[in-house]
């Protein structure tokens, strides 16, 4: 009995033993399934769900007045005011998606541009902005196998809309297929009869092409888009210019200066324009073109 009670005793130690290591165990089996579920989210923007939600306030896109946003900056871009561009729209990017294209679009350099598109498409995946502005550098680099991606998220979320068709339009008139160009430009102008770089384009075209009077309308349907476009009115005034003289485009390098009175070569067009005919506008425009 003694032995018995001995051995019971025993092995309910042993069995004591046993399941506290096996209790153990399991506990410390338990610790890294722990960390394997969280571990990852580290890999993320922690505010990642956050931001989007946060940006869904902003609403859709509007890709109509959008391509009016393209056609202000790269204006901007060429007229060298693109910063004073850019600090207008900065105080309206937390709540217009116009403004954040704008802003960014507007950014000379086009890697700095890209670097900053990419990096809002990765802090908001969600939204359309960053792969748009992606689609559109890699267009303008005509490395189409990297455009594919972004330009498909775009598509599948708004369809075909105009800027984009804009870019393909460029795409092929750096490859030099002007008829792919111009396809691509005429599908925009039928998606968004108010795309003033697509208007502008054709009108660029159809000059080439000697089509003078396709040229002139186009150019007057971007200016219609856009009354105070820079690049359309000088394209239309040095058009004129160099097919009727210097008489005809008098009274659009006057609008062209409206605009942009900084421009000295619209202010050494205009002066020569005005020589002989008003020797005072012409010595003004001339003195001011040297000061710029």
């Amino acid at each position: 009995m003694t032995g018995g009670s001995g051995t019971k005793k025993l092995c309910k130690l042993i069995y004591g033993l046993l399941l506290g290591a096996f209790l153990i165990n399991c506990a410390s089996m338990e610790e890294p399934r722990n960390r394997i579920r969280v571990d990852p989210s580290t890999l993320f923007n922690p505010n990642q769900d956050n931001d989007d939600k946060k940006n869904t306030t902003l609403g859709p896109l509007d890709t109509t007045a959008v391509a009016l946003k393209m056609a202000e900056a790269e204006d901007a871009i060429v007229r060298g005011l693109n910063k004073q561009l850019r600090a207008k729209m900065q105080p309206n990017i937390e709540k217009s998606p116009l403004a954040i294209f704008t802003f960014y679009w507007a950014i000379a350099d086009p890697y700095e541009r890209w670097e900053a598109f990419n990096k809002y498409k990765i802090d908001h995946r969600t939204r359309v902005i960053g792969p748009l502005g992606v689609c559109l550098t890699y267009l303008e680099w005509r490395v189409v196998e990297h455009a594919q991606k972004p330009c498909d998220f775009v598509k599948d979320k708004y369809g075909n809309i105009s800027i984009v068709e804009v870019a393909w339009g460029r795409y092929w008139e750096a490859k030099g297929d002007i008829a792919q160009a111009l396809k691509h430009y005429s599908n925009a102008v039928e998606i968004n009869g108010k795309d003033v770089s697509a208007h502008l384009a054709i009108g660029k075209i159809k000059a080439i092409k000697g089509e003078s009077a396709a040229a002139l309308k186009a150019w007057d349907r971007s200016i219609q888009a856009w009354p105070d476009c820079f690049r359309c009115h000088k394209a239309k005034a040095q058009y004129i210019e160099e097919k009727f003289g210097l008489a005809d485009a008098l009274p659009i390098w006057e609008r062209v200066l409206e605009i942009a009175p900084e421009d000295t070569g619209s202010l050494t067009r205009y002066a020569k324009a005005q020589v002989g005919r008003n020797d005072d506008k012409a010595l003004f425009a001339y003195e001011t073109a040297l000061k710029g």
